[in-house]
């Protein structure tokens, strides 16, 4: 998956996950828990700590379950999906999404 990024930026997409639990799904994440899910999850994304007080959290924010991938349109800025829990799930709807372009 982690060849995918260049891919994707270069075709107009940019796809970001947030970390939104730390090792058990009641604990924030932490910068500790974000180094751990980049060094062992292949990723083709850009990862993102979850947002702290006072703002919401991002499974408040988006109605979504756990680690949240998001696909951006980098031509028009626009969020295209939202994907939830499922990283191959988010790149496969990122291929859709650069095949519909």
């Amino acid at each position: 998956m982690a060849s995918s990024s260049k891919d994707l930026v270069s075709q107009g997409l940019l796809t970001v996950t947030i970390l939104t639990e730390g090792t058990t799904p009641q604990n924030k994440s932490s910068k500790a828990n974000l180094a751990t899910w980049i060094a062992r999850v292949p990723t083709f994304h850009t990862a993102l700590l979850d947002s702290v007080d006072p703002q919401p959290g991002m499974e408040a924010y988006f109605n979504l379950p756990r680690d949240n991938f998001i696909i951006v349109n980098l031509n028009t800025m626009v969020v295209d999906d939202i994907y939830d829990s499922d990283p191959q799930g988010a790149l496969t709807r990122a291929q859709e999404i650069m095949a519909g372009m």
